[in-house]
């Protein structure tokens, strides 16, 4: 999806689910905002790989970004994205991971939340939040490939 905005859904703006049964699905967002939502911008469920570049992400209920992975798995990558005004800017449920880089999360209530895996590489500027203004855990940065 590209050069798309999704604003003022009563629920989540995107869900990206497999059907059941199905394998891994995957999804490529980019230059997207997703606002004022009534639940989440964007939410990776079990069985999902996403990648999101580029957007906004901003007023949204509960989650800006969220890896839902109840039960199983959700894997959620983020790359130049400004994310603002959301309940939690990036959530990571059990089982999930996030993957971070140059984020700009600010103003939200909870900038970073969950205790699912964030991998980083060290270059976000996560500030000005109610909470959650570092990666939570103990991700160990990585560096140029």
């Amino acid at each position: 999806m590209t050069n798309t905005t999704i604003r003022s859904n009563t629920g989540t703006g995107v869900v990206v689910l497999p059907s059941s049964g199905s394998t891994i699905i995957q999804a490529f967002l980019s230059n997207v905002r997703l606002e004022a939502n009534g639940n989440s911008g964007l939410a990776a469920s079990n069985g999902s790989r996403v990648s999101i570049r580029s957007s906004l992400i901003c007023g949204n209920t509960n989650f800006g970004l969220y890896a839902n992975s109840a039960p199983g798995t959700a894997e959620l990558n983020a790359e130049n994205c400004l994310l603002t005004g959301n309940g939690t800017g990036v959530n990571a449920d059990p089982g999930s991971t996030i993957r971070i880089s140059n984020l700009h999360v600010a103003n939200n209530t909870t900038g970073l939340g969950g205790p699912g895996t964030f991998v980083t590489y060290g270059n976000n500027r996560v500030s000005g939040n109610g909470g959650g203004n570092s990666v939570p855990g103990s991700p160990a940065p990585i560096g140029p490939q």
